[in-house]
């Protein structure tokens, strides 16, 4: 599509490059939606898009709760309420927008807190990410000014563990061993790849994760791939997938309940951290991934934005040790067992032996976010250092505030899941009340035509006279003998029909069987000429010796 108000799309690439978005844009401001405008990454995202002078429009589950974690007061920003869950709630926010950030979804579910058992996968992890995204995607095909979706979907959607990235590679490489004839001598061939890294990139697409093994990634995936097929069938809008890895970052103010948070946390205060390889990026890098696909005409696809170099959390524990020692309440940390930080932290076995215990390293081929959207990813050190800076002026390390913190979150999640089991209830006892009404009023409306059908009977009864009823009674008895008969007569039909269809296979069993003995018979006459033939012939040969 093109947007003739920026002037991103009239200069030359080089120049692009070299521009900010501020200085991209002209003075009449694009409409844009953000969902999810309380998130970790829509904060950062929304400040970026109000610097480059857009007008920005962001939707909330809750206006008067988000009071302090949006910019109300900003005369480019507008808040609207909105429910990922509810169809058709995103209407009045995306009205007139012409580009849909949809970043809203569940929380990125932190690896070191322990699952609640009363949490369903389906209804708390799943259904925000798979049933928000249809109704985003559904309502920006009803929306005519819509004409391009940038969707923040993740690495999740690409892999669940190691392992599988390296099954898949496996399969590739058996696939070029047998497409070449001199894969050995090519240095750059698959096969020559050390057989210890696996690759990440836009190629790559989760096939492991289930309902039960990886929810999360397993919703990620499969809205993805919904909204993918949604764009192809449809030409008003195009689409465009951010998949980031693992986000660090300052934002404008942090939060306890902020995965990077409780990760940096976790480093510090824990005598023992896990050896976990993970994709990481900075979260001003993802905002500037999700302009630039928004606002660039080349930009198509998916872009996997990540560092190149996975980190590991332990050696995250040893960069923030360095910098910052006053924290470390131990001198030398020491790494975990992942079998023991399975059982501590409630990991799935299965994902721990085929991530955590894998022999194979991870690299991630950023190369396409780096040539189309002109990302330049900083140190992951510097990312690190001013995270740890935000949540130290924040006061996240105070142990009474954090207690205080945590107990605040076990409440409002208590409280969410509350929420959320009291509306499926209602939602059942709803469906059940209408199902068991249609069930009354069937049985209603059977019951009065059976009672009209009495009374009509009844009064046809008293309306009669005797003359009437015994002709009726003679008429009733005549159809019925009339009926009796057409019985007998069809009955008498069908024998005479199965009796000639026996009589038919008899015959024809019967001419089977004179043909048989007719053929046997010529059978039996050929051979005997041809005996007499051969006699002859051995009486002529005798007589002419």
């Amino acid at each position: 599509f093109v947007l003739s108000h920026f002037s991103l799309l009239t200069g030359p690439e080089s120049e692009l490059e070299a521009t900010t978005m501020s200085e991209r844009t002209s003075p009449k401001p694009t409409t844009v939606l953000v969902t999810g405008a309380t998130g970790y990454l829509a904060d950062v995202l929304i400040r970026d898009l109000l610097t480059a002078g857009m007008k920005v429009r962001g939707t909330v589950r809750n206006i008067k709760k988000a009071q302090n974690m949006i910019p109300l007061n900003h005369v480019n920003f507008e808040a609207f309420e909105a429910d990922l869950l509810i169809a058709r709630s995103f209407a009045t926010a995306m009205e007139g927008c012409s580009i849909v950030f949809h970043v809203a979804s569940s929380p990125y579910p932190s690896q070191y807190e322990k699952r609640d058992k009363e949490e369903d996968p389906l209804e708390d992890v799943v259904a925000p990410i798979a049933k928000g995204t249809k109704n985003v995607l559904n309502q920006a095909r009803k929306t005519p000014s819509v004409k391009r979706i940038v969707l923040t979907s993740g690495v999740e959607a690409m892999f669940s563990d190691i392992a599988e990235l390296m099954e898949d590679s496996d399969d590739d490489d058996d696939d070029d061993s047998k497409d070449s004839d001199s894969s050995s001598s090519n240095n750059n061939s698959p096969s020559n790849r050390s057989s210890s890294i696996a690759e990440l990139n836009e190629s790559c697409w989760n096939k492991t994760a289930s309902l039960e093994y990886q929810p999360y990634a397993w919703g990620k995936t499969d809205a993805e791939k919904d909204a993918w097929d949604k764009m192809e069938r449809q030409e008003q809008w195009d689409l465009i997938t951010i998949c980031p890895g693992f986000i660090l970052g300052p934002t404008t103010s942090c939060h306890r309940s902020h995965a990077s948070t409780q990760l940096l946390q976790q480093c510090v205060q824990k005598s023992v951290v896990v050896q976990w390889i993970q994709p990481m990026v900075d979260v001003r890098e993802v905002s500037k991934a999700h302009l630039e696909a928004a606002f660039r005409p080349k930009a198509s696809g998916r872009y996997l934005v990540a560092h190149e170099n996975a980190m590991n959390h332990y050696i995250i524990t040893q960069i923030l040790q360095q910098k910052y020692p006053q924290l470390f309440t131990t001198k030398k940390k020491k790494p975990s067992s992942p079998r023991f930080a399975a059982f501590q932290n409630g990991w799935k076995r299965k994902w721990v032996k085929r991530h955590m215990l894998s022999s194979f390293s991870l690299h991630i081929n950023n190369s396409r976010s780096i040539q189309d959207l002109g990302i330049q990813y900083r140190p992951i050190e510097e990312t690190l250092c001013d995270t740890m800076e935000q949540i130290i002026t924040d006061g996240l390390l105070d142990e009474t505030r954090m207690a205080q913190e945590e107990f605040k979150e076990a409440v409002r999640k208590k409280q969410a899941r509350s929420l959320r089991r009291a509306k499926r209830l209602a939602r059942e006892a709803l469906e059940k009340e209408e199902t068991k009404k249609e069930r009354e009023a069937e049985k209603e409306r059977q019951r009065e035509e059976k009672l009209a059908e009495k009374e009509r009977v009844r009064e046809e009864k008293e309306a009669m006279t005797p003359e009437l009823a015994k002709e009726k009674r003679e008429s009733e008895k005549q159809r019925r003998l009339e009926e009796k008969k057409k019985q007998r007569e069809e009955k008498l039909a069908e024998k005479e029909k199965q009796r000639q269809k026996r009589k038919a296979i008899q015959q024809e069993q019967r001419e089977a069987k004179l043909k048989a003995k007719e053929r046997k018979r010529q059978e039996k006459q050929d051979q005997l000429e041809k005996r007499q033939e051969k006699d002859n012939d051995q009486d002529k040969t005798l007589s002419t010796s």
